[in-house]
């Protein structure tokens, strides 16, 4: 009977260094209550961004929401 030698090889990838993630970006309603909680604290005082921060919140949002405060003031 004739002897096989079978001989393994082994595949290699690569990975790449760096991924491609696709964010997913949901846009954030606040409610009449934090609306109000908002104005409150930009009125106090407090920037934008510190505003933003503390509602956890993208600081466009809340700019937004004092332009359109802002004129009406409702």
């Amino acid at each position: 009977m004739p002897t096989v030698l079978y001989k393994a090889y082994v595949n290699t990838v690569s990975i790449p260094t760096t991924f491609k993630v696709k964010v997913v970006r949901v846009m954030v309603r606040l409610n009449i209550e934090n609306r109000a909680r908002a104005i409150g604290m930009i009125e106090s005082g407090l920037s934008h961004r510190e505003v933003s921060r503390a509602m956890n919140v993208h600081y466009t949002t809340i700019s937004r929401l004092w332009q359109k405060y802002q004129p009406t003031g409702t």
